[in-house]
């Protein structure tokens, strides 16, 4: 009697599977304040993030005199506004629990439940969302000056107004 064995190779698994981990490397999410948003809402969000010094100019002491009823000193030549990272905090404050977010959904594509962009639409949803409860924490950034509180009002927390910032923010994926 003579055994024969034929050895055939299966490889539509390991090809789908490339093929995935290619797709993944393609893509990135961007979350955030986009940039096809109003461009004063871009700067206003560039400038919570990272701070700035802003020069006062006769312009704008006329601006708080008559919206305001603010009289900006002479000697006041800069307006200090600082970082407050509501993006960066939040990403570094939960990072590992959306690392675990981010293997569980691997799997789920792996597994041929969600698609490359559904995984990365939950990711981004969720990355958005806490940021969103960062901000409404309100107490893990620099607090207001005195003339911030005097043109919003005392009760407001940093990074909190009308809400426009906050609702514009979003998640998109991107080809790289």
């Amino acid at each position: 009697m003579q055994l024969t064995v034929k050895i055939e190779e299966d490889r539509s698994g390991w090809d789908k599977f490339a093929g995935t981990l290619e797709e993944i490397g393609k893509k990135s999410i961007h979350a955030g304040i986009q940039a096809d948003e109003d461009a004063e809402l871009v700067m206003i969000a560039g400038v919570q993030e990272f701070g700035a010094d802003i020069r006062v100019t006769p312009k704008m002491r006329g601006f708080f005199h008559y919206a305001f009823g603010i009289n900006l000193k002479h000697e006041t030549t800069f307006i200090s506004i600082p970082s407050r990272p509501f993006i960066r905090q939040t990403f570094d404050k939960r990072e590992a629990e959306l690392l675990e977010l981010g293997f569980d959904l691997a799997g789920l594509i792996i597994d041929g439940v969600l698609t490359v962009d559904q995984a990365l639409g939950n990711w981004g949803d969720k990355l958005i969302s806490l940021i969103r409860s960062e901000v409404a924490e309100g107490d893990n950034f620099k607090p207001n000056a005195p003339l911030t509180k005097t043109v919003k009002g005392a009760g407001k927390h940093p990074l909190q107004d009308s809400g426009r910032l906050m609702n514009a923010l979003k998640a998109v994926i991107v080809s790289k």
